[in-house]
């Protein structure tokens, strides 16, 4: 097989690992559309006449199809299983999470003929600090969808990718109550953090605000209606968004409408997105890598908290 390497301006140039942790209510819906959003990426990575070749081939040109120098591997995490309320909010049959998702992607062609050369690997199991090491300390260049429900998780992932000096690590968080939510993004640069974590941002997240699921027994579980299937999937969507433009572009930087003292548009690194249906708005913030415990504040200076551009 000929192997390609990413030759479009300003995409990422090496291969990334892909990884969802929590496959249920914001994950389910996110890896539905997830093997067309890689595939999609993979093809715009390509020259402009390999990309012609296959797309006129249908994804089977063995010439080109290589898209494991674009998206090496796809990590699915989830150790729950699918109960019957679950059914108020995401997509799914009795049994294992994992096991539906995996057989769902497996079964597209976006991922089957598309992504053809990107392993998928699956771990039944909650990612927990005795085994968050084994999974991802092996992964170079990883983006991560955090797609979980209890800060104890987001708590512990975070601090693992905050802790890396070495690996080039992306994680994209989606968080969310019934009719609102937000996304934000963190990024270590082998030991540069750009952006801060999400527990400075809020700093309700943290390891004893609640239990991680393999913490908590079955029968203790409160069942709620805290949730929708249309939030989760806005939320889902939004996190793919910021992913396409996180490979596409490389970075978050984004010009504003703001000027600096030369007649220059300040340009800022939008790194939140928060959604709010009941009000109908749509926002995106610039956190700077120091925030410290001060949500939606605007990294331009001299611009009140909050007043940022609608997206």
């Amino acid at each position: 097989m000929k192997m390609i390497h990413v030759v479009r301006h300003g995409m990422i140039r090496n291969p990334l690992n892909v990884v969802v942790i929590g496959c249920g209510g914001i994950g389910g819906y996110l890896c539905r559309l997830l093997p067309q959003t890689m595939a999609c990426l993979y093809v715009d990575s390509l020259g402009a006449d390999q990309a012609q070749q296959l797309m006129q081939s249908e994804g089977m040109s063995d010439d080109v199809r290589a898209s494991g120098a674009v998206f090496s591997s796809l990590t699915l995490i989830d150790g729950d299983t699918f109960s019957g309320h679950n059914a108020l909010r995401q997509e799914g049959t009795a049994g294992s999470k994992l096991a539906t998702v995996m057989s769902m992607i497996r079964s597209t062609d976006a991922f089957s003929t598309w992504l053809n050369a990107t392993e998928l690997v699956g771990y039944n199991n909650y990612i927990t600090p005795r085994n968050i090491h084994k999974i991802l300390d092996p992964l170079y260049n990883v983006v991560i969808f955090l797609c979980v429900d209890n800060h104890k998780t987001r708590y512990e992932v975070t601090r693992w990718a905050v802790d890396q000096k070495t690996q080039n690590i992306l994680i994209i968080n989606g968080g969310n109550k019934k009719t609102a939510g937000n996304v934000t993004v963190f990024q270590n640069n082998a030991g540069k953090l750009l952006d801060p974590p999400i527990y400075k941002l809020y700093p309700e997240v943290t390891d004893k605000f609640d239990r991680r699921p393999d913490e908590i027994d079955c029968g203790s579980v409160s069942v709620t209606n805290d949730q929708t299937a249309v939030t989760n999937n806005m939320i889902a969507s939004i996190m793919l968004a910021m992913f396409s433009k996180y490979v596409r572009t490389g970075g978050f930087d984004q010009k504003t409408r703001h000027k600096d003292a030369n007649g220059n548009n300040i340009v800022v690194r939008k790194n939140e997105v928060v959604v709010d249906f009941e009000t109908m708005t749509m926002q995106s913030f610039a956190h700077s890598p120091d925030t410290d415990n001060t949500p939606l504040q605007s990294a331009l200076e001299g611009v009140p908290e909050g007043e940022t551009e609608i997206i």
